[in-house]
């Protein structure tokens, strides 16, 4: 399931803002007749609002996520949820069954080989995006920080790799020493960001 591009989100940021100031004239009327420019009630409301409107925003995103809604481009552009770290957000992505960043691309990668290029088998290396109880399960069983996305196995034997990147993303050191690994031993291996540049990829192969 991909995210439907939405202003939900902007409007619930909206109603963020509207509650934190609804709670900070409420405070000021409170304290009518303090002496204080910014007295303590005002504040106190305005954060009381700000909370509740927090909590309507992480709401709505959950409820968004569910409908396949992401958020539009003016406020979060595709950051999702502003109050979850990278990591987090991608964890909370895989549980709703939202795709989004690498994990479309790599989607829209091995649906392009598979109607395109069916003589290549391709299969995910999964080996990010976990919490942290389940990565560290991982590498006890075996998990290699730095693998590649993908591993293809051409008609005639040949083996090679892929890293998916957006069009930003960079090799981490783990994954630039993967490829290093790769390279010395005789290894294709390729940074893809489209299923485009997975073609260039493999012409360049020989495949």
């Amino acid at each position: 399931m991909n995210r439907r591009d939405s202003p939900a989100l902007d409007i619930f940021a909206l109603v963020v803002l509207g509650c934190a100031g609804y709670g900070a004239f409420l405070g000021y009327r409170l304290a009518d007749g303090v002496d204080s420019s910014i007295p303590n009630e005002m504040l106190i409301g305005g954060g009381i609002g700000l909370l509740i409107g927090i909590g309507l925003l992480r709401i709505g995103n959950k409820v968004f996520k569910r409908l396949g809604i992401g958020p539009s481009s003016r406020l979060f552009g595709n950051a999702g949820n502003p109050f979850l770290s990278p990591q987090a957000q991608k964890v909370q992505d895989q549980k709703a069954g939202v795709l989004t960043g690498e994990d479309l691309i790599q989607r829209q990668i091995l649906d392009w080989l598979a109607s395109t290029r069916p003589d290549i088998f391709a299969a995910h290396i999964p080996n990010g995006g976990h919490t942290s109880w389940r990565a560290s399960h991982l590498l006890r069983v075996g998990m290699v920080k730095g693998m590649p996305d993908l591993i293809l196995i051409g008609s005639r034997g040949q083996v090679g790799f892929m890293e998916v990147k957006t069009e930003t993303g960079s090799l981490r050191k783990e994954q630039r020493s993967l490829q290093n690994l790769l390279t010395a031993r005789s290894l294709p291996h390729a940074v893809v960001r489209s299923p485009e540049e997975c073609d260039k990829a493999l012409r360049s192969w020989g495949w």
